[in-house]
């Protein structure tokens, strides 16, 4: 398979920290990779730009925005900002991106979440955060319940992985499988 040929993956988030990390890894290993930003001109999205990926303007908020970025793609990368000031944002920013995948034909959705946001205690004092954690917590409902269905309603899964992801390991039958260190 060559660059020309292999599959086209959007990263959602590819000018952040995880983003950013897994859309090197998949350009290191030959993958196409188009990566969704609000500002293609910020110094962060023209680094990612001279690596090799192909930076598209548009905004999670914003439905008509994302197809644009999702024409073409066979799968998505999500590593999307919870809002702290708001966190009813990262579900509809979550709806919107489910609702263009489903539009457009994507195959394959990896969103990345964090741990325990289904089992995250009750403490009053750390209230922000519990909702945070609630909120991320209906987003992979959301996602499970909606985008990671075969046309035969059988559930695909999803993978775990955690912030700092450095590397693609090779699987049988040109599957990949996202790792991390913790360097």
């Amino acid at each position: 398979m060559t660059l020309k040929t292999s599959p086209l993956i959007l990263v959602i988030g590819g000018t952040g920290t995880q983003g950013g990390n897994v859309a090197r890894e998949l350009l290191k290993n030959g993958h196409r990779v188009r990566i969704l930003t609000r500002n293609p001109e910020s110094i962060t999205a023209k680094q990612m730009a001279e690596a090799g990926a192909e930076v598209v303007k548009g905004d999670m908020g914003n439905l008509q925005s994302l197809e644009p970025a999702m024409q073409g793609v066979t799968a998505i990368f999500s590593a999307q900002y919870a809002d702290p000031n708001d966190p009813s944002i990262e579900l509809r920013n979550a709806s919107n991106m489910v609702q263009m995948a489903q539009k457009t034909g994507i195959q394959q959705i990896v969103h990345t979440s964090v741990v325990g946001s289904n089992v995250f205690p009750r403490w009053d004092k750390y209230k922000a955060l519990v909702e945070t954690f609630d909120h991320k917590y209906e987003v992979e409902e959301y996602i499970e319940y909606t985008a990671l269905r075969s046309p035969d309603n059988e559930y695909l899964g999803i993978i775990e992985v955690t912030q700092d992801i450095t590397n693609l390991r090779e699987l049988k039958d040109d599957q990949r499988l996202l790792s991390y260190s913790s360097k």
